[in-house]
This record gives structure tokens, C-alpha cells and sequence, in this order.
């Protein structure tokens, strides 16, 4: 019986053993809690048991593991307990949260709604404004353009509401004027002549097309279909597009040329001479439709000739040397026939003078006439000293050839000027300064970049200008 009953002992803790490793390797309480149980009451049974049959030490390590045991079902069932409180103040904190979400929501969706219909109000209101500008802006220039159309037509009364503003313009003018003479008569006591340059065309917005719109080829709406310009030349392979009106010289004709001869009397009360720019125009026009970018295309418009030159020489009261005419492009023969008819001195531009052959090239300085003016170059050429810098090698032996003097070759060039037959010579304060292309004062064809360049030192020009005496000097003593 004892050896029975020992080893039912043995069997007994094995099963505990199991028990407690299913408990050890984290098994749900709920899951093993009533095999627990069954094992507690097993084991105090067979406790009782031990204790009849006075197996001590035995029921003592049983009556531990009982205890052991109790003690594992009784802290999971807490654990339990507490899992599940902790659970349940979960969802209900969860539950808060999602509820205090959802009050959010509704207050987010409220405000949005609200300001959804804010911006509605503002939209519309806005439109409504800018429908209100609109019809505005409208009746403005509507008005504007009423205004406009009547100026434009000279309407009776169209001037009056700008009368003061023009009468501001007028007093700068007077005071302009009386500038201008006190400088020309200051000028003229140092025996210093001062030329005018006389542009061949004006342009559209110009208050002489204004004044005189009958003068000019103008459509029926008064604007452009035609304008002024040069075909491709030496200047300009695209030729140049300036843009001006053109003149309806039938209606000058018949009007006797009054506009021009008023034009050139102010000149002559400006300036001691007048050269009138591009003076072909007067033979012929070259005319581009107005849409086209370029002066590649266009047609020659006959000009009045010899009765407009009359009407100029008859305004400058017969002193034909107080005209001079800017001859430079392509030139028919008919052009220099009708200036040298008249005796008008033309020009002559020693930066041309080499690049044809000699016999043909009216600017080589073997071939300058005495009824011209010589320049080393002009406005629209390079400087002497960026034209120099631009030769071929080739080129620079060539004009070489035309040097006396022991001298850098801007000042050759001068030297070769100042001894042409040529009535006056005129050079650029670019050249006598010795600068190069970037004192360049125009590029015939471009828009941008031009008439950029100022005279900054006076010290300097003063020095240029001791060396022009000196070599002045040298070529009379030869």
C-alpha cells in the first residue's frame, strides 16, 4: 500500500508539474483555470490521504505545491480583474475620444460651412465689383475715346480743357529758346558755326502730322498702311524699317511747299547750317507696308525733285551753303545730278572709301570732291578706332598705304580727311577722344543700345583736340 500510494504521489506532482508549465508558458487563465482547480481538489484529497497513511514528507512538498498553485490561479484571476477594468476604461476612453472627434468634426464642418459662404458672399460681391469696374473702365474709354476722336479731328472745343497744360509747355519752349540763342550767340563769338540736322520724316504721334494730317499718306482713319525706311544697304542688311509717314507730296506741291518752307526757316533761325537727313528722299521714297517687320520689302515712291529743292532754297533766302545733304546708301545718279544741280554740298565717309575699287568709289580719298563734307565717320558708323580694329590684316596693308605720318591709325585717317579737297571736314569727338566701339553713338536698324554715349571729360577732349592743332599745323607747313 505505501509503495502504491507513493507512487500515486509521484503521478500526482508530475501532473501539477505540467500544470504549473502550462501556467509558466503563459496560457490563458480562462483556459486552464478550471484544470486548476480539479488539480487543487485532487491534490488535497490525496493530501488527506498522505496524512492518514503518515507519509509526512510527502504530503508536506504536495501541500506546497498546493499552495504554489492557489497562489498562480489566485494572481492571474486578479491579473484578469485588472485586465479587464483596464480594458473596459480603455473603451470608454476610446468612446470619449471618438465622441469628443465626432463634436470636433461637427464645429470643423460648421465653420467651413460658414466660411464657404463667406467666400461665396465676398465672390460675389467682388464680381459684382469688378462688373461695376468693368462697365466703368468702359464708360472711360468710351468717353476717352470720344475725347480722343475729337482731338484727333480737331473738333471745335476739343482743345479747350487742355489749354492751361498747354500753355505750361509753351513757357518751357520760350524759356528753351531763349537758352538756345544766348549758347548760339556765345558760340558765335568764338567763331564756332553750329549745324542743324534736319530729319527727312516725322513720325506718327508728331504734332505735325497732327496739325497737317492732309500732308501725309494717312487712311481715312488717319493711320499708317505705309511707312519709311531704306532697303538693305551697307548700313543694314535687313535694311531699315523707321516707321515714319510718308508725305503726300501732291498736296505740299499744291500748297506750295508752305509746311517745308516754314520748317526750314526755323532751322536756319537755330542753327548757323541745315543737313537734311537721307536727301534722296526728295527723288524717292522707299515705302513698306506697315505690317511687315523688315524694310526687305517695299517699293520706291516718286518724290518732287527740283521743286521742293526750289522751295528750300527759296525759305533759306537763296544761301545755298547753308544747306548741306546727307547723301549716304544707295544713291541713283539722279540723286547726285538734282544736289549738284543746286551746288548743295553732300557728304563724303572715309570708313567707305576702301571697300570698292578706287575708280568707282565716291568716298576713297583720291575720288573726295570739292563739294563735300569729309568725316572720318558718322553717327551710324563704328568709331574709327573699332573700324581700324575690325580690318583684315589685309585690309589694314591696304589703307596703310594712305599714311604719311608717324601716328596711331585713328589719327591718320584724320590726317587723311583734313588733307581731302573737300570744302569742311567734320570728326567725331569719339575720334579725337580715340576710342573704340564702345563710344559708338548709333547702329542703323537696332532699337536698342543707341545714343548712349557722353562726352565725360573735358580734360581729355582738350588734349585731343592741342593734337589736332599740331597736326593741322604739320600738313599747312607742307
Amino acid at each position: 500500500d505505501h509503495m502504491e500510494v507513493e507512487s500515486e504521489i509521484y503521478s500526482t506532482q508530475e501532473e501539477l508539474y505540467l500544470a504549473l508549465s502550462s501556467l509558466d508558458k503563459g496560457l490563458k487563465v480562462c483556459d486552464i483555470e478550471g484544470l486548476d482547480i480539479r488539480k487543487i481538489s485532487l491534490l488535497e484529497n490525496k493530501l488527506n490521504l498522505l496524512k492518514v497513511n503518515k507519509l509526512e514528507r510527502s504530503a508536506l512538498d504536495i501541500s506546497e505545491e498546493i499552495n504554489r498553485l492557489t497562489v498562480k490561479v489566485q494572481e492571474e484571476r486578479m491579473a484578469s480583474l485588472f485586465d479587464g477594468i483596464e480594458h473596459k476604461n480603455d473603451i470608454m476612453l476610446r468612446k470619449e475620444q471618438l465622441s469628443k472627434a465626432k463634436e470636433k468634426q461637427v464645429l470643423i464642418s460648421s465653420l467651413l460651412g460658414a466660411l464657404l459662404i463667406v467666400m461665396g458672399i465676398i465672390a460675389l460681391n467682388l464680381r459684382n465689383k469688378k462688373r461695376f469696374i468693368d462697365q466703368r473702365s468702359r464708360l472711360v474709354k468710351r468717353k476717352k475715346q470720344l475725347v480722343d476722336q475729337e482731338l484727333k479731328n480737331k473738333e471745335k472745343g476739343a482743345m479747350k480743357p487742355y489749354t492751361g497744360l498747354a500753355d505750361s509747355y509753351i513757357l518751357k519752349q520760350q524759356k528753351f529758346n531763349a537758352y538756345w540763342s544766348e549758347i548760339r550767340n556765345h558760340a558765335s563769338s568764338l567763331g564756332i558755326r553750329l549745324i542743324g540736322d534736319l530729319p527727312m520724316y516725322v513720325t506718327h504721334d508728331s504734332c505735325d502730322v497732327w496739325s497737317n494730317r492732309e500732308l501725309f499718306l494717312l487712311n481715312s482713319r488717319g493711320q499708317v498702311e505705309l511707312v519709311a525706311g531704306v532697303p538693305p544697304d551697307y548700313f543694314s542688311k535687313k535694311g531699315q524699317r523707321w516707321g515714319n509717314v510718308l508725305y503726300d507730296w501732291k498736296v505740299h506741291q499744291k500748297e506750295q511747299f508752305l509746311w517745308w518752307k516754314a520748317r526750314i526757316r526755323r532751322m536756319l533761325d537755330l542753327f548757323d547750317y541745315v543737313r537734311i537727313d537721307h536727301f534722296r528722299g526728295f527723288h524717292s521714297a522707299w515705302a513698306i507696308p506697315s505690317h511687315h517687320k523688315t524694310a526687305r520689302k517695299g517699293h520706291w515712291i516718286k518724290g518732287p525733285n527740283d521743286k521742293i529743292i526750289e522751295a528750300i532754297i527759296e525759305a533759306a533766302e537763296g544761301k545755298v551753303d547753308r544747306i548741306l545733304a546727307e547723301d549716304l546708301g544707295i544713291i541713283p545718279k539722279e540723286v547726285v545730278e538734282l544736289r549738284k544741280k543746286y551746288s548743295i554740298h553732300g557728304m563724303s565717309i572715309l570708313q567707305f572709301g576702301f571697300s570698292e575699287p578706287s575708280e568707282e568709289n565716291p568716298h576713297h580719298p583720291l575720288n573726295i570732291a570739292t563739294d563735300t563734307i569729309v568725316y572720318t565717320g558718322t553717327h551710324d558708323n563704328q568709331t574709327t578706332k573699332g573700324w581700324w580694329n575690325d580690318q583684315s590684316k589685309r585690309g589694314k596693308v591696304q589703307i596703310s598705304k594712305f599714311f604719311e605720318l608717324d601716328e596711331e591709325p585713328v589719327w591718320e585717317l584724320i590726317c587723311i580727311a583734313l588733307k581731302s579737297k573737300a570744302k569742311a571736314v567734320i570728326i567725331p569727338a569719339q575720334d579725337i577722344l580715340e576710342l573704340g566701339d564702345e563710344a559708338r553713338m548709333n547702329k542703323p536698324g537696332t532699337t536698342n543700345d543707341n545714343w548712349n554715349w557722353k562726352l565725360s571729360s573735358y580734360q581729355d577732349l582738350e588734349h585731343g583736340l592741342g593734337k589736332l592743332a599740331t597736326l593741322r599745323n604739320k600738313i599747312d607747313t607742307r
